[in-house]
């Protein structure tokens, strides 16, 4: 492990694949955990066939300060933030933090689908002057 990690806030990510990206961002330099898929009761995928409970050990384990969820931008993906939040982080007193989602670089918003420009308005930031 990489010990110019900064240790007090954990990447979740659905895949290996997606830290790779993040890693390529070099916006980012905590820790990471993969969960190895995202909850999907339609097709029998529970808290019990994602890599959760390591997960929660993680975090019970104490110095983490901050769980950043950068799963994807679909409905699995929000249940299984909704979960992580409500079953493993909740009564803790770490900050849980999601990534916003949006257009792409040169992308506009007439060709852009409802949830992006959704998503897109919801993690709108100030723009400081």
């Amino acid at each position: 492990m990489d010990s110019e990690r900064e240790r007090e806030s954990i990447c979740v990510i659905e895949r290996v694949p997606d830290l790779f990206a993040v890693e390529r961002s070099s916006a980012y330099r905590g820790l990471y955990h993969v969960l190895q898929g995202k909850l999907s009761p339609l097709r029998g995928i529970g808290p019990e066939q994602l890599n959760l409970s390591a997960l929660s050990k993680r975090i019970k384990e104490g110095g983490i300060k901050e769980v950043i969820l950068a799963l994807g931008n679909d409905l699995e993906s929000e249940a299984t933030c909704h979960y992580i939040q409500e079953e493993i982080v909740r009564n803790q007193d770490i900050r849980v933090s999601r990534i916003g989602f949006g257009l792409p670089s040169g992308g506009g918003v007439t060709f852009a689908d409802e949830m992006t420009l959704k998503s897109a308005l919801e993690s709108r930031r100030n723009i400081d002057f």
